[in-house]
């Protein structure tokens, strides 16, 4: 059964058979369902009803003056003569009259955004829309990533550059125990050669998670030695480990060819030991360039080194480092690694150039259907983006639908949680399970589904202890020091300062975005009709 809703009468009250309404067109007794008078919320026409007894039906060709042969209604009026008393009601009430369509039909409207202005239905070329299959697979053509300092690029990975990998192992930095520089010596075999050269890039990903700090040598490095053409080493950005051989790789690893972006490295740099590198000791570097270099203290920084020899130890200043000082626009220090040896200058002075180095990760989590991304660190000027390889382009008038799941802050699952008393103000100690948590000391965290009582809540982070673990400042009595956890469960980052989270379909100058900046969520609109390049 079809309805259609009749906009178009003229009613006359009256008395059980007097009563009538006029409709535009032809329609029989059968085809009348319901007419409700909407005003006095009164139904006078029930075709299920026995109540309603006594209306009646009559059609004439003769067009009346309500409704003349000119409007192309239709041709004729059908009468309807009620037989329930409308005597009390006016012409002017409001009716609703539904009637059985003639023809069958069901008239559908589209939404507004899937029409243009004459409700033609709007369509799309599969192949400029974005792909709305979401993240069920590994999907490495379909996506593309760029990780920045302050606008400098670094490293890209190359698609299809897989290496063929039997076994990547840490040595733990064992040899310098309590060195603060410590950096652990990754050591890849693969079961093909690899044709990878010292100086050259890689990436990578999806280490063993259950191995102390194994973030840190994941991401984007440079070859720092190559023993054989099947073997490759690389310095990580810290201690990886516990022990000299742990196995780091899973069945989840990937290990690819990296690039340079053209133009991102300062080659307008030269480098001397400020203090330290006699052995065993830790060398302070000076890099001093002929422009600003527009870092800032904390940043991380790729260092190539093109004038070791092999016995100068040149090499110990190359890899991936910090900036600890700022000494002037131009020039900054940071601590190259313990050197077993000397660093000898006599022969020359230490020459190479630098790229910014982004910490940002961005891991597939297939068992969720997500991505997680997030910049590594608290970097000044960090940008993690990831955005689809296609640039979708439109023109005024035409409209773009896009769909995304989208979690703003994010959550980690944990592995354990205990606590230095059960009193308020002891401290509770967090252990997040997979993921590195990222937190800083002040930032807004929840944690949830803990069954001991006490626990659950919100706490600011008082400490952060390593890269999976940090501790809060309980503020409720809680029923045991080791808690019992629920399943999941885990810890939401709530609110922070200094960074920005942003997705939609936008870029530098057009497009919109939702954002939170860890206090308020907002909607963001770019609007430019030039070019801001």
């Amino acid at each position: 059964m079809a309805k259609q809703l009749q906009r178009t009468y003229v009613f006359t009250p009256g008395a059980a058979g007097l009563g009538t309404i006029q409709i535009p067109g032809k329609f029989d007794l059968s085809q009348l369902l319901v007419i409700t008078n909407v005003t006095k919320n009164q139904i006078i026409y029930n075709f299920a009803d026995l109540n309603y007894v006594g209306t009646t039906v009559s059609f004439s060709r003769v067009n009346t003056v309500q409704f003349p042969q000119a409007l192309g209604m239709s041709d004729g009026v059908t009468t309807v003569t009620l037989g329930y008393p409308t005597t009390g009601m006016s012409s002017g009430d409001i009716l609703q009259i539904f009637t059985e369509r003639t023809d069958g039909a069901v008239l559908t409207r589209a939404m507004g955004a899937g029409t243009d202005a004459w409700e033609r239905q709007r369509t799309s070329n599969p192949k400029s829309m974005i792909d709305a299959d979401f993240e069920y697979g590994l999907q490495p053509t379909k996506w593309q990533q760029i990780s920045m300092i302050r606008g400098y690029p670094g490293i890209y990975e190359i698609p299809g550059s897989d290496l063929s990998v039997s076994s990547i192992t840490t040595d733990a930095n064992w040899q310098r125990p309590g060195d603060v520089t410590a950096q652990s010596l990754i050591t890849i075999n693969t079961q093909v050669p690899h044709n990878l050269t010292t100086s050259t890039a890689l990436t990578v990903a999806g280490l063993d998670s259950t191995v102390a700090s194994y973030a840190l040598a994941q991401g984007s490095f440079i070859v720092d030695s190559v023993p054989s053409s099947t073997s490759l080493r690389y310095y990580a950005r810290g201690k990886v480990g516990v022990s000299s051989g742990t196995a780091i790789q899973s069945s989840y690893t990937v290990v690819r060819q990296g690039g340079f972006y053209t133009g991102a490295s300062r080659t307008d740099c030269t480098f001397a030991v400020q203090t330290g590198g006699t052995a065993g000791s830790t060398a302070t570097i000076q890099v001093t360039f002929t422009t600003d270099h527009g870092f800032t203290p904390g940043q991380g920084i790729m260092v190539v080194i093109t004038s070791d020899s092999g016995s100068n130890n040149h090499g110990y200043a190359q890899g991936p480092f910090f900036i600890t000082t700022i000494n002037s626009p131009t020039s900054f220090n940071y601590l190259a690694r313990s050197a077993v040896g000397a660093i000898d200058t006599s022969g020359g002075g230490i020459a190479g150039y630098i790229y910014a180095r982004s910490d940002s990760f961005y891991t597939h989590r297939a068992y969720d259907g997500g991505v997680q991304l997030g910049t590594g660190g608290p970097n000044y000027g960090a940008a993690a983006i990831r955005q689809s390889k296609k640039y979708i382009r439109y023109q005024s008038g035409k409209s773009i639908n896009f769909n995304t799941g989208l979690l703003l802050a994010p959550n980690y699952q944990l592995r354990s949680i205990t606590a230095t008393n059960t009193t308020i103000g002891s401290s509770i100690i967090v252990v997040c399970d997979l993921e590195d948590h990222q937190f800083q000391v002040g930032a807004v965290i929840k944690l949830e589904n803990v069954t001991s009582s006490g626990y659950n809540g919100t706490y600011s982070v008082a400490s952060v202890i390593d890269s999976r673990t940090f501790a809060v400042t309980s503020t409720q009595v809680l029923s045991t020091t080791t808690a019992i956890m629920g399943t999941p469960c885990y810890v939401s980052l709530i609110n922070w300062y200094g960074s920005t989270v942003r997705a939609g379909t936008f870029d530098d100058q057009n497009g919109i975005f939702w954002q939170y900046d860890g206090q308020q969520v907002a909607v963001g609109l770019r609007v430019s009709t030039t070019d801001l390049g």
